[in-house]
């Protein structure tokens, strides 16, 4: 390095250096931020291990790497959720949920800054692009089972994914860095599959090159991420997955207005369920109250696309963009929501979806005179979102901690078991890390 250095001119490897203090610094300082606003949010993602996590740990402690991440987890590949694990293991285990809580918020932070980046094309103002940024991490819907830990951080991944896609100039080094994480976010979910239309769509209405023309990094990078990755799944774990059976359509539609529009852009919406009430039961019946609901979400969905329409005329590029990605958006939605469940995780990226439209339409076509209110307006209507979505679900709270545990482990280990059985949430579920007592040291 300092050879290199002494051939480099002065001026030029000061300038290097202060450009790499400046991107650690940076990321440093998102990662603090978002590490303090998520402890803020759910204090226990720290002191309590989720679900698979401590799967993805158990396994990391039972095999070497990468033998752990040949491992098919649900069916396919997901090397964000091995790495968390791995990552787990290297700590000491009565720290592992602290270590699984970094982890999760530095990989947050990627995905903040890859936001901030990719949108600056559509989104100039800086405040704007900012909250931007952060609402995905703070997405009401990931409130009830996806928000801080490793199991769902391939769903942020996939959204994140989309403002790279949509971009229409990218200098060289930046595109290698969207690719990586396109890459990245390719080899941890199969469900970036549903970017491939999109992709062919936005080639299709782009007038300055050819559809067929060579593919860019980003593109390149997710072929080839879905080519390992259905690789994988044919060689490793063929039928681990499958349809959970066909729901109607009439679920799916009015699952995507309550849990993708409605809790996206009204606050305290909540989630609706099986086990959902009329708030004023003795005026309002429940059935009444769940049309009533999705009624007002579809005015809302509707007057959006109508005034969408008014602008259409000022900029066909936008408008095209808005239509592609809301029927990305609709399509992935029904297609999960019909031959699986659309349970509150699957809805991340079609919410995300709807958020990005909202600001790109803004940054990009409403320059009347009210725009800078308006753009306020959108602002202030997205952090009441975050303020009517901020206490976690119960199924993300409760149950045992895992310090607590991991002393009880160390006491039934000290007997001379084998094995012990440490238990984490979601509480009355089963979940459990099972470790052999030798990688448990005694008290």
């Amino acid at each position: 390095m300092a050879f290199i250095a002494t051939r480099m001119h002065p001026g030029r490897a000061k300038k290097q250096m202060w450009n790499i203090f400046s991107v650690l610094s940076t990321w440093f300082s998102i990662w603090t931020l978002i590490s303090i606003l998520l402890y803020l949010k759910i204090p226990v993602a720290s002191t309590k291990i989720y679900a698979e996590d401590g799967l993805s740990l158990q396994t990391a402690l039972e095999k070497s790497f990468p033998h752990d991440f040949l491992v098919p987890y649900a069916g396919y590949l997901d090397i964000v959720w091995r790495s968390g694990g791995r990552v787990a293991a290297f700590f000491p285990l009565q720290n592992a949920a602290q270590s699984i809580f970094l982890f999760n918020t530095f990989v947050l932070s990627w995905i903040t800054l890859t936001l901030y980046r990719a949108s600056s094309e559509h989104i100039q103002n800086r405040s704007s692009r900012a909250i931007f940024s952060l609402s995905l991490l703070f997405l009401p819907i990931a409130n009830f089972e996806s928000v801080a830990n490793t199991t769902n951080l391939h769903f942020f991944f996939m959204a994140a994914s989309l403002p790279i896609f949509l971009r229409r100039f990218t200098q060289k080094i930046e595109a290698y860095k969207f690719a990586l994480f396109v890459l990245v976010s390719t080899l941890s979910t199969p469900l970036m599959l549903f970017y491939v239309p999109l992709v062919i769509y936005l080639r299709l209405v782009n007038s300055k090159s050819k559809w067929y023309s060579k593919l860019n990094p980003t593109e390149s990078a997710l072929l080839i991420g879905l080519f390992v990755q259905f690789l994988f799944i044919l060689a490793r774990a063929f039928g681990d997955r499958t349809s959970t059976g066909t729901n109607s359509l009439a679920k799916a539609g009015y699952l995507y207005l309550d849990r993708v529009v409605g809790s996206t852009f009204v606050p305290w919406w909540g989630n609706v369920s099986q086990s959902t009430i009329s708030p004023v039961p003795s005026i309002l019946p429940t059935s009444i109250y769940l049309v009533l609901r999705a009624l007002l979400t579809l005015i809302l969905l509707i007057s959006f696309a109508l005034y969408v329409l008014k602008y259409r005329q000022k900029s066909r590029e936008i408008s095209v963009l808005i239509t592609g990605v809301f029927i990305s958006g609709v399509f992935y939605w029904f297609v999960i929501g019909v031959l699986f469940n659309p349970e509150p995780r699957y809805a991340i990226f079609p919410s995300f979806s709807l958020i990005l439209l909202v600001f790109y339409f803004y940054g990009n076509l409403d320059k009347t005179k009210n725009s800078k209110f308006k753009e306020r307006v959108i602002i202030v209507l997205v952090l009441l979102t975050w303020i009517g979505s901020w206490s976690p679900s119960a199924q993300r709270t409760e149950g045992p901690n895992w310090a607590t545990e991991f002393v009880k482990a160390q006491a039934k280990c000290s007997v001379g078991i084998d094995k012990v059985r440490i238990p984490i949430i979601p509480e009355g579920s089963g979940w459990n890390v099972l470790i052999r007592c030798r990688k448990i040291p005694t008290a």
